[in-house]
């Protein structure tokens, strides 16, 4: 003999069972999707000092937290915007004008912001990963370069002060080396 209740009991294991499924489900696509960050994406922490705007003053550079913190006492303290997840960053002179940049791997939705291209037909949700180049100007942190998603899986990332090139490191092995030509970077070699 069954008591009362267990056909209720019965019916509301299933149901929790069903709604474990489905959200499982809608986990596994979200993640194929590419709605979120790659569990080998490893986001590092350092902190720094370095003259950015070449007044003989240091800034001291935090990551942390996924986050990029600049401050200083020529400096308005910044902090990357809570949209990007920064993964990795150099300071470098990517350009040759004597000044130092922040270089930075960032994780973000979307590929452009608020000012798409006209191009752009509309906001990608998927989680990609961007080069984007910080500097200092008038006391205040702005971007200098951004770059759209990567296409590729980079794990890491460094500067040669004497070629002025990025190497970015790929999760495959493999690496390709960027130099920057007027405004952006090119593939070394094209």
């Amino acid at each position: 003999m069954r008591p009362e209740g267990m056909p209720v009991q019965r019916r509301a294991v299933r149901l929790a069972l069903a709604a474990a499924a489905l959200l499982a489900l809608s986990i596994a696509l979200a993640v194929r999707m590419g709605l979120f960050v790659p569990s080998w994406a490893e986001f590092r922490t350092n902190d720094w000092e370095a003259d950015l705007d070449s007044n003989g003053t240091k800034e001291t550079i935090e990551l942390r937290d996924r986050h990029l913190y600049v401050g200083g006492s020529a400096v308005q303290r910044y902090e990357t915007p809570s949209s990007w997840q920064v993964m990795d960053a150099l300071v470098c002179d990517v350009d040759g004008d004597g000044k130092q940049e922040l270089a930075t791997l960032v994780w973000r939705r979307g590929n452009y912001g608020s000012s798409r291209p006209f191009w752009d037909t509309g906001f990608d949700p998927r989680m990609t990963e961007h080069l984007y180049l910080l500097c200092l100007r008038d006391g205040q942190m702005e971007p200098f370069w951004m770059g759209h998603d990567l296409g590729r899986e980079v794990t890491s990332f460094s500067f040669d002060p004497k070629t002025r090139a990025l190497a970015l490191s790929e999760r495959n092995g493999t690496g390709t080396t960027w130099v920057w030509e007027h405004f952006g970077f090119v593939l070394a070699g094209e």
